[in-house]
């Protein structure tokens, strides 16, 4: 089921594909380690700038967060 627009697109289902894939390899990490904290956040973070760069409407402000 899809609830909002952003979910529709295919970079937004790979991009949690991924985030789903990294948890049981950060698991596999010490905890408190740098590498797996940085890795964690850069996942989300993919999956958030998508999210919300599909929900702007000016051109030139939805591809700056798309770009990031």
């Amino acid at each position: 089921m899809i609830y909002f627009d952003h979910e529709k697109l295919k970079v937004y289902q790979r991009a949690m594909d991924f985030v789903i894939w990294q948890e049981p390899v950060l698991k596999k990490l010490p905890a408190g380690t740098t590498i797996k904290d940085q890795f964690d956040r850069a996942a989300i973070s993919i999956v958030l700038n998508i999210a919300e760069g599909n929900g702007k409407s000016g051109a030139k402000d939805r591809r700056r967060y798309f770009e990031i």
